[in-house]
């Protein structure tokens, strides 16, 4: 879907309403051929906490390769936390390349794991593809 993505550095945990920017670079393989359209359809995974989810006011695919994650104020929860953790689901790609496969949709899944330190500073993340093939 992408190669290397990434949450930019500069998220600062302690706005109003925080937002992390995640950039990529272009997919390779099938993930390659993916029309920038493919991304506008991105949201937080219905399995991600819902504690978490209730933080995330909104997910918008805002230029190429750059999707936006904007949160509510997250001060209380770091009055608690340092961990966040959260998951993006992208749509089955059927609709946008030659995909054909029997069965349900596919899940395209990316889980995002930050580590933020009192500061309200990003100091460390994890970000990793995986996919859920839907059943036959």
């Amino acid at each position: 879907m992408m190669s290397s993505p990434t949450a930019t550095e500069d998220f600062d945990a302690t706005v109003a309403t925080p937002m992390l920017s995640v950039t990529w670079s272009p997919g390779t393989g099938r993930g390659g051929e993916l029309p920038a359209n493919y991304f506008d359809g991105v949201r937080v995974a219905l399995d991600t906490d819902s504690a978490v989810r209730g933080l995330i006011s909104g997910v918008a695919h805002t230029a190429e390769r750059e999707i936006v994650v904007s949160f509510n104020d997250l001060s209380t929860f770091l009055m608690t936390s340092t961990e966040l953790a959260f998951t993006l689901e992208f749509p089955d790609r059927r609709g946008f390349i030659d995909c054909e496969h029997p069965g349900m949709k596919d899940r395209y899944l990316l889980d995002v794991s930050l580590s933020i330190d009192a500061a309200g500073a990003l100091v460390d993340q994890e970000l990793s593809q995986r996919v859920v093939l839907g059943a036959i």
